[in-house]
């Protein structure tokens, strides 16, 4: 009888444990606010699960609020996208989300970008940041997860989570990712641990611009991407795939090199594109970023994909007055000497792994000891480049001239 009052006790400690430890995992992606499109009069403010009926924006130390309702009305019980308009360019706004009830549900703070051609930006970029902590993988397809409060608790969050908290402390007015958000499959359930947390804080504040990784694509094709950002042409032919704008003097490019449709060769409807966006007058400095390198001392060293990207667009890239180049794929960092007047940066040591490099006679820096981010801050003259590792020390810093 003893022996059986003791089984009992010890089964309603383990179930109470239990009880603290695990909770039904979320049948949903629940993320935001996160920023998109910003431009010098407008803005997209995203959330999905938060339960926000209306956003409020003002001016920051201003004392009136503007209320927005969502694009779609009704307001959905899982997306809702605000879409902000007249602001005023290179201005600071305060926001809040609300739900309902009128309960404050997220917030933060915009920094409308100067008018196109003008002013200074400064951006964040890295890659290949998707890691998956071991205790995620089962949680959707068991239908049980561990609790919030014991997963900063658990091995496994580090990588881009370390790197998150160091972009925090330098400033920036917007986020490059050059893909692979997702390991390893791009699975839509995996957004909120491999992106959406880790990245929560700079996601409120920076516009984030990212770009397809092969990993991204290897569940619905990429429609989970395509489905969770809200990015220039989502609705049109390339779906979001493949884009560009201008912030301040930079005009920025995302090319897609994986989905089929969107082949990026002579004649296809994104090499049409391109052609048209190179066309363009330039402002002061322009932009590349894709997946795929160009140039590598490490797995993509002699990827035909990659050489057959290179032998194609770098020809267009140097008639086009095209200044930088940043891509992920290969986790570590490198810089090229500059080919043709076009700097060619790998920046994908974003917290998944750390790749194998050789040397090579054409690089002017290197590393692949540290995870680390890719920053720059460019006006009209002059374009200031770092490259910082998770602890705050700089590995790399150039500058490139007008």
């Amino acid at each position: 009888m003893e022996q059986v009052k003791k089984l009992k006790i010890t089964a309603a400690v383990v179930l109470l444990a239990l009880g603290l430890i695990l909770r039904p995992a979320p049948g949903h992606v629940r993320f935001g606010p996160i920023l998109q499109q910003l431009r010098p009069h407008s803005v997209l403010v995203v959330e999905q699960g938060l339960g926000a009926w209306s956003l409020r924006v003002r001016e920051t130390g201003g004392r009136d609020w503007r209320i927005f309702a969502p694009r779609d009305m009704p307001p959905s019980g899982l997306r809702n996208v605000f879409e902000v308009k007249d602001l005023s360019p290179d201005t600071a706004y305060d926001y809040t989300l609300h739900d309902g009830s009128d309960a404050t549900v997220g917030g933060g703070r915009i920094g409308t970008p100067p008018l196109a051609g003008t002013g200074k930006v400064r951006f964040l970029a890295l890659g290949d940041t998707g890691r998956i902590p071991w205790w995620n993988y089962s949680a959707f397809s068991s239908g049980v997860d561990i609790a919030d409060g014991l997963k900063d608790l658990l091995p496994g969050r580090k990588g881009q989570w370390e790197l998150a908290s160091e972009m925090g402390k330098v400033q920036a007015d917007l986020f490059i990712h050059m893909g692979d958000l997702v390991y390893p499959w791009g699975r839509r359930c995996d957004y909120p641990e491999a992106f959406f947390l880790p990245f929560e804080k700079l996601l409120r504040k920076l516009p984030v611009y990212p770009c397809l990784g092969n990993h991204d694509m290897m569940r619905e094709g990429g429609q989970a991407f395509v489905d969770h950002f809200e990015l220039p042409g989502k609705y049109g032919v390339s779906e979001g795939r493949y884009y560009d704008f201008t912030h301040g003097p930079v005009h920025f490019l995302c090319l897609n090199a994986f989905t089929p449709r969107n082949r990026l060769e002579p004649g296809s409807a994104q090499w049409k594109w391109l052609e048209q966006a190179l066309a363009r007058p330039k402002p002061a400095w322009r932009v590349v970023f894709l997946h795929m390198p160009f140039y590598s001392s490490s797995r993509s060293m002699k990827n035909p994909e990659a050489i057959g990207l290179r032998e194609l667009l770098h020809p267009l890239f140097a008639k086009s007055g095209v200044d930088l180049v940043l891509s992920g794929h290969d986790h570590l960092y490198e810089r090229y000497k500059p080919q043709d007047g076009i700097t060619y940066v790998v920046a994908g040591a974003g917290g998944k792994s750390l790749y194998e490099m050789v040397e090579d006679d054409r690089q002017a820096a290197q590393d692949n000891e540290s995870y680390g981010f890719f920053w720059c801050d460019a006006d009209a003259r002059r374009m200031t480049c770092e490259y910082r590792t998770s602890s705050g020390r700089v590995i790399d810093r150039f500058e490139l001239t007008r």
